[in-house]
C-alpha cells in the first residue's frame, strides 16, 4: 500500500486521559511504523480523515472544518469511529453531532455491538463493523507468578472522568460498606467525584502507561460500576493486568466483552455475590481472560485491514 497522510481529529495527550487519546496514541504509533504520516491539524494533500471522538459540544466547530474540509477535497476518505452517545452523559447533542459526521464517511466503526445496535435504533442504516478497544500490551500485562488471594480481596477501578455515570452511585455504597467489612479493600485511581469525600475507599492521583499497569497488578478483582459505557479502556486494561472483572448490569459495550472473564451485578447485594463466585473460581476466570484480544496490537491490526481494503 501507498504511504498515506492521515489525519486524527483528536490528537493524543500525554500523561493520564481519556479512552479516545490511548487509541490515538497507540494507532498513532502502529500507522508510523508502517511508514505512513500522521498529523492532527488538517491540510492539504489528506488522503485518510479518522475520526475517532465526538465527544461533546467543543466538537462542533472541529466538525464542521472537517466536513468543509471533505466538501472541497473529494478524494479524502473518512473513517468513522464512533464511541460515545448521548445516553452514555445523559445530553442531548452528542447523536446528532455523530449523525452529522457519519453522512460523509465511507466507513463506520463502532466500538461495541451495544453501541451499534443503540443508533440502529435512532435510523443508522449503513454497513459497519465492530472493533473492541484493545490495551498497550507493554503496559498492561499479567503477573508471571501464580496468583493467589488472601484473606481480604482487593478491589480496583480507575478512570480519569469523574462523571456521575461513571458509577459513582455504586463506589459510594461500598464506600459505605466497608465501614463493616475486613475482608474486602477497594481502591479508586483517577479523579473522584468532588461532591463526596470517601471514608473507607483509597483514591490514588490519575496513573497511566507502565505506572498504571504496575499499580494494578497489585489488586484480585477489577471493579467497574460505569454505565452505559460504548466501549471503554479502563476493564480492558484492568483484565489485562490479570484481573476478573465485576461489571454493572447496565454497563453497555461492557458486558459483551466482559462477560467470559467477568461477573454480572446490579445493586450491592448482587456484587457481593459476584466476589463469591469469582473468589471460589478464580483460577478459571483467569484462564478464561482473552490477554490476545485484549491487546491494542489486536485491534490497531483490525482497523490497518479496513484502511488497506480502502485503498
Amino acid at each position: 500500500m501507498k504511504k498515506l497522510k492521515i489525519f486524527f481529529n483528536e490528537p493524543p495527550t500525554t500523561g493520564p486521559y481519556g479512552g479516545a487519546s490511548q487509541f490515538v496514541e497507540n494507532f498513532s504509533k502502529f500507522l508510523k511504523d508502517k511508514g505512513h504520516e500522521v498529523i492532527y491539524q488538517l491540510e492539504r494533500g489528506i488522503d485518510l480523515i479518522i475520526i475517532v471522538s465526538n465527544s461533546t459540544y467543543l466538537y462542533k466547530e472541529k466538525t464542521k472544518k472537517l466536513l468543509r474540509h471533505k466538501k472541497k477535497n473529494k478524494n479524502v476518505k473518512i473513517l468513522h469511529r464512533i464511541n460515545n452517545c448521548d445516553k452514555r452523559k445523559n445530553t442531548s447533542v452528542i447523536d446528532k453531532l455523530i449523525f452529522k459526521s457519519n453522512k460523509v464517511a465511507e466507513v463506520t466503526v463502532f466500538v461495541s455491538e451495544w453501541l451499534a445496535q443503540y443508533f440502529i435504533k435512532q435510523g443508522f442504516n449503513k454497513n459497519y463493523k465492530v472493533i473492541y478497544n484493545g490495551s498497550n500490551p507493554n503496559y498492561f500485562y499479567p503477573k508471571n507468578e501464580k496468583k493467589e488471594l488472601g484473606k481480604k480481596i482487593r478491589l480496583v477501578t480507575h478512570h480519569w472522568s469523574s462523571h456521575w455515570m461513571k458509577g459513582f452511585d455504586i463506589y459510594n455504597e461500598v464506600d459505605n460498606l466497608l465501614d463493616k467489612r475486613n475482608d474486602l479493600s477497594f481502591t479508586y485511581i483517577g479523579n473522584y467525584i468532588k461532591t463526596y469525600k470517601p471514608n473507607n475507599i483509597k483514591i490514588i492521583p490519575p496513573l497511566s502507561g507502565i505506572d498504571l499497569g504496575n499499580y494494578l497488578r497489585k489488586f484480585d478483582i477489577y471493579l467497574t460500576a460505569s454505565r452505559w459505557e460504548p466501549g471503554g479502556h479502563h476493564y480492558t486494561e484492568g483484565a489485562r493486568c490479570g484481573l476478573p472483572v465485576l461489571f454493572h448490569k447496565e454497563g453497555g459495550g461492557v458486558n459483551e466483552l466482559c462477560k467470559n472473564f467477568g461477573v454480572e451485578y446490579q445493586d450491592i447485594p448482587s456484587l457481593l455475590e459476584g466476589i463469591q463466585k469469582i473468589k471460589k473460581s478464580y483460577n478459571e476466570f483467569l484462564r478464561k481472560i482473552p490477554y490476545d484480544f485484549l491487546s491494542s496490537k489486536r485491534c490497531n491490526e483490525e482497523y490497518y485491514q479496513i484502511i488497506q481494503n480502502i485503498f
